[in-house]
């Protein structure tokens, strides 16, 4: 989920997907985890075709909110760490947007000197069997993830192994 980016046409599972975070109500229409719902369907290359039909954009409030909750955090001294997780390549390709979000969250990140694990350009964001959609990993996408992330959160001394 990027802050800037306001999905408009998904205000009901954004919806969901706090009030499972936050344990104030379960879905049960499939398997989830903290408002996570890992995508078991596989690769399906139509789903290509709808990347440019959701409205992505950057949006001016949100980012000032986004700047001044890293300030509060910073003068809290809460330890900030930006991810961008894998999206698949050809998604990124056809929604240009993304290199502006990237670029933006560099920014912030070098202003702050906070640490930034990007991982559009892994590896993983060109395997088909890692995503259902462009941005949806499935199990499989989720378990060689959230190892990786794990593997280079450890490495940076931020958690412990």
């Amino acid at each position: 989920y990027m802050p800037m980016a306001r999905y408009w046409g998904y205000q009901v599972q954004n919806k969901r997907g706090i009030l499972e975070y936050l344990n104030i109500k379960h879905y049960c229409d499939y398997p989830s985890f903290k408002g996570h719902h890992p995508d078991y369907d596989k690769w399906n290359p139509i789903n290509l075709h709808y990347a440019d039909t959701i409205p992505h954009r950057i949006d001016e409030e949100a980012k000032e909110l986004f700047k001044c909750f890293v300030k509060e955090c910073s003068e809290s001294g809460v330890q900030l760490i930006f991810v961008t997780s894998p999206v698949y390549y050809r998604y990124v390709e056809m929604s240009p947007e993304w290199n502006q979000y990237i670029a933006w969250y560099d920014s912030i990140a070098k202003a702050n000197d906070i640490p930034y694990l990007n991982y559009m350009d892994h590896p993983i964001c060109k395997d088909s069997l890692s995503f259902n959609a462009g941005v949806h990993l499935t199990p499989v996408g989720t378990k060689v993830w959230s190892r990786i992330l794990s593997n280079d959160l450890v490495n940076l001394d931020i958690i412990e192994k």
